[in-house]
Formats: C-alpha cells, sequence, structure tokens
C-alpha cells in the first residue's frame, strides 16, 4: 500500500533509484527492530504444558522428553491419510484460487490502468494504492465479522463458504463488469471503484478459507498451511507469465484477462462450496499432547 502510493508519487518527483535506496533502508530497519524484539520477547516467554509445569527458555532444553511430552513434535504428518479427504482438496484448490488473484490482480492492474487510460497517469498514486488500502481494511474488517459469527454459534462450515462466496464472487463480478465498461477516460472513476471494490472484499480471504486448515487439522494446520502456501506460488510463477503471452497475442485486450481470473474465481468458489468443510479429520494416532507457549 505505502509502496503503491508513496512509491508512485517519489517516481514522479525523483527517480526509481531513490525509491529502491528508500525500500533498501526501510527493510534494513525492519529487520533491526524485528531481531531487537524479538529477542526481548525470547526472554520473557515461559512455556506451559497441560500437567501445570511451566518452563523458560533455558529449563526447556533440559528437559527429558518424555513418551508423552510433545508428541505432537516427534511424529510424521500422515499426508496420506490427510490427502485422501475432500474437504482438504477443496481447502488446497480454493486457497491457489485465492492466491491467483493475489498474483495476477496486483500485478498486472496499474499496467491495465497505464494502458487502457494513458491520460491519467497522474492518478498512478491512486490506483497503485487504494487497492490495497482496501484490502488491508477488507482483511480487518472481515476477520472481525467472521470472528463475531462463530462467538454468536454460527456453524463454522456456514462461515467459512459464506467468507469464501464474498472473497471470490465479489471480486469476479466486479472483474468481470470492468472487463466490460474498462475503457475510455469517462470510465476511469468507475473501474477504479470497481477495482478498489473487488479488493476489498478480497480481503475476507484470510479468515474464511485460509483459516479453514484450523478447522480440519489443528494438529498439522502448520504443515497443511506449508503445503497450501507452497501451491499458491505456482499462479504466480506461471499465470502471471501467462497473462503477458495473452496480451500478447491479442495486442493488448484486456477482456481476455478478466474473463480468465473470473472463470478462475468462480470454479474455486464452486469446488469450495461443494466439497469444502470444517469438520475435524478423523486421523488414526492423532497425538493428544502438546506444550502451550504464552507471554507474561
Amino acid at each position: 500500500m505505502g509502496v503503491g502510493i508513496f512509491g508512485s508519487l517519489i517516481i514522479r518527483w525523483y527517480h526509481w533509484k531513490v525509491l529502491v535506496l528508500i525500500a533498501s533502508v526501510l527493510s534494513l530497519a525492519w529487520v533491526a527492530c524485528l531481531r531487537a524484539f524479538s529477542v526481548r520477547h525470547h526472554n520473557k516467554t515461559r512455556y506451559r504444558l497441560l500437567d501445570g509445569r511451566t518452563l523458560s527458555p533455558t529449563s526447556r532444553l533440559k528437559l527429558r522428553v518424555g513418551p508423552s511430552d510433545f508428541v505432537a513434535s516427534c511424529r510424521k504428518v500422515p499426508w496420506r491419510e490427510i490427502l485422501s479427504h475432500s474437504s482438504v482438496i477443496a481447502y488446497l484448490c480454493g486457497f491457489v484460487t485465492e492466491c491467483s488473484y493475489a498474483h495476477i490482480i496486483p500485478s498486472w492492474s496499474p499496467t491495465f490502468f497505464n494502458e487502457v487510460f494513458p491520460n491519467r497517469t497522474a492518478s498512478a498514486w491512486l490506483y497503485n494504492g487504494a487497492p490495497s488500502l482496501a484490502m488491508a481494511l477488507g482483511a480487518s474488517s472481515g476477520g472481525v465479522i467472521i470472528n463475531q459469527l462463530i462467538v454468536q454459534k454460527y456453524d463454522i462450515t456456514f462461515v467459512r463458504k459464506m467468507g469464501s462466496c464474498i472473497c471470490l464472487l465479489i471480486p469476479g463480478v466486479c472483474l468481470l463488469l470492468i472487463s466490460v465498461i474498462g475503457r475510455g477516460d469517462e470510465n476511469f472513476y468507475p473501474t477504479l471503484f470497481l477495482l478498489i471494490l473487488s479488493s476489498y472484499f478480497f480481503g475476507y480471504a484470510p479468515s474464511s478459507i485460509s483459516a479453514n486448515t484450523i478447522d480440519l487439522t489443528p494438529t498439522y494446520s502448520g504443515s497443511l498451511y506449508g503445503v497450501a502456501n507452497s501451491l499458491g506460488t505456482l499462479p504466480g510463477v506461471f499465470a502471471v507469465p501467462l497473462i503477458g503471452y495473452i496480451l500478447h497475442s491479442t495486442g493488448g485486450n484486456w477482456t481476455p484477462v478478466f474473463l480468465l481470473q473470473t472463470s478462475i474465481l468462480f470454479a474455486g468458489c464452486l469446488v469450495f462450496l461443494a466439497y469444502g468443510s470444517s469438520r475435524r479429520l478423523e486421523l488414526r494416532d492423532t497425538p493428544t499432547a502438546v506444550a502451550q507457549s504464552t507471554s507474561y
């Protein structure tokens, strides 16, 4: 968001080298702050076991791991059993669908506005930054709304599927409308509004499909989420250059691009609606003893 807004202004007023320098300095400052605060936090961390014992970071290293302690960390992930469930496959399909939007639209929307609305280059800071800001607001408000529905005892499967419709179907409809009206200077602001609206509702994704891994298998949610993230990089590797090939082959026609992305969003949503579930997987030999970390 900051790079989209301020980066466009910096490039316009100065030079792209200034933007790279500022980004590098901020990255190094972030690493230094993260290192300082993580060390401070680590020294104040206590590890509370299920039997009531509390361990410090130094004393936990001296703990002799028994058959009932940290069982989860000593077991292999039963991938064959996990991946045999249709709800897991639906989760992976939905997650990859989310990633396709996250890779394609932010990567190509600045080029779209620059080519289709060449007389609006002075507003580059707006169409580069406003969608990211809307997505951040959507992620924040979506998390609150979906969490509130779960607290009010709504069925979690219903809540996750409702969130998938919000974060996939609504952006798909917005992109479909952009493919129709996205041309001519008089349609600049309606097109920008549709993109911002699409980004806002896509912000519901982290609290809908992405969070489904915790429902399915809390014990192995981190491992399953890692696999989903690995698969989620595929749209960035293949879909982004595919869009470039489509634009090159069609002479810069953006309609097939938005229709392709809309089709992906609709297909992924339908798969998740049909097979997705929040019911916990029944796995053999699921560990029951885990450690909880609490900060003081």
